[in-house]
């Protein structure tokens, strides 16, 4: 896949990360299998975007090569990453977490192993708001007793001493999420932050991020399987099938007005609070597994307007709209076969059904592929 066609570029001062041609590898019996494939993308600071996908599509991978994290076997083989003039691929993984100019930070979806059970939180907390920063113990735990005082931690200043165990689960994800805040990164990688917890607890998590892009102009990549909270949260969103990206656009644009067939399969998924169906458009087949990605565009098995020249066309992402890009070759043809208007939210699902997308109110729901979550 090739996506160095035409980027849409934000320039200026304003741009908190820059990916360029990004792919990631394994290998396997002694070949080079493709995890991400020549991933382009361009985030501000302060800007939120939500990355959706069905499990296996890379989202978490792409997290961790941010952060300088993959797990063993995995390497970044080409393209580059860029925060300011810092080169992040070209730097030690350490140095990432600890850049003058505040750095990166991950919350990942499991909180107990993303905290040490032998440290306490407090020691944790303090630990992530000094790194890279002139700041007191005093200074840094003071940090800390605000920052989880808003996540709704109650009495954080006497619970400092308190090791991870002696938290619930909801908690112990606040707390992470916590940890990563103190150190006002400038860009924040959020793999599932809300899967651990109630919705009203959520709601908080939701609102402190949002004041935490505008206090400290945090750029936030935010993976989700809900695109409900998506859609409130995030001003943009891309979406990723088999490694690659099918989608990058305006939240709103891609729930009404989706320019990719999977795009749209996963939002007439959703389950609506406005229309009862006996069964909900599911996506048919299944997403290819690792290193089986067809040749042309990975999502042709499953896709309802595919033809042959879909087999072998080049993935190449280009603008439809303003600000609005899709891998799909065939998408305005299919653009003017569905009316060109998408505006009730009404998409069609890879099996031909239709279905009603809401999100936008605050309805809950994921999106689901093949028995697999979106």
């Amino acid at each position: 896949m090739s996506m160095t066609g035409s980027p849409v570029t934000m320039t200026g001062s304003g741009l908190a990360l820059q990916i360029r041609g990004l792919r990631v590898t394994a290998r396997r019996g002694g070949r080079s299998i493709q995890i991400l494939r020549d991933l382009d993308l361009d985030l501000r600071s302060g800007e939120i975007l939500g990355v959706v996908g069905e499990s296996g599509s890379g989202k978490s991978t792409l997290c961790r090569a941010i952060a300088r994290l993959l797990p063993g076997g995995l390497v970044a083989e080409s393209g580059t990453i860029r925060m300011g003039d810092v080169d992040v691929l070209g730097i030690r993984p350490g140095q990432l977490h600890r850049m003058p100019s505040r750095g990166v930070r991950m919350v990942f979806q499991n909180p107990m192993t993303a905290l040490n059970p032998v440290m306490t939180v407090g020691g944790q907390c303090t630990e992530a708001a000094r790194a890279g920063r002139r700041m007191t113990r005093a200074e840094a735990l003071a940090r800390s007793v605000e920052i989880l005082q808003r996540m709704g931690i109650k009495n954080a200043a006497s619970r400092m001493n308190d090791y991870p165990h002696e938290f619930s689960g909801g908690q112990r994800q606040r707390i992470v999420v916590s940890i990563a805040l103190a150190g006002e990164p400038a860009v924040l990688l959020a793999d599932e932050p809300t899967s651990a917890l109630d919705v009203s607890t959520q709601a908080g998590l939701l609102d402190l991020i949002r004041e935490v892009c505008a206090e400290h102009h945090t750029a936030v990549i935010f993976v989700s399987h809900n695109y409900a909270v998506v859609s409130q949260l995030c001003s943009r969103v891309l979406v990723l099938y088999a490694g690659q990206a099918m989608e990058l656009g305006p939240s709103a644009a891609l729930l009404t007005q989706s320019r990719h067939p999977y795009t749209a399969a996963l939002i007439a998924s959703l389950p609506s609070v406005e229309t009862r169906v006996p069964r909900l458009p599911a996506i048919p087949g299944q997403p290819p597994g690792v290193g089986e990605a067809p040749g042309g565009c990975p999502f042709r098995p499953r896709c309802r307007y595919a033809d042959d020249g879909c087999r072998s066309a080049p993935m190449v992402m280009r603008e439809v709209a303003p600000g609005h890009q899709t891998s799909c070759m065939r998408a305005d043809v299919i653009w003017a076969r569905r009316g060109g208007d998408d505006s009730t939210g009404q998409a069609h699902g890879g099996d031909g059904s239709t279905g009603q997308a809401h999100g936008g109110d605050g309805s809950t729901g994921q999106a689901h592929g093949g028995g697999s979550s979106a």
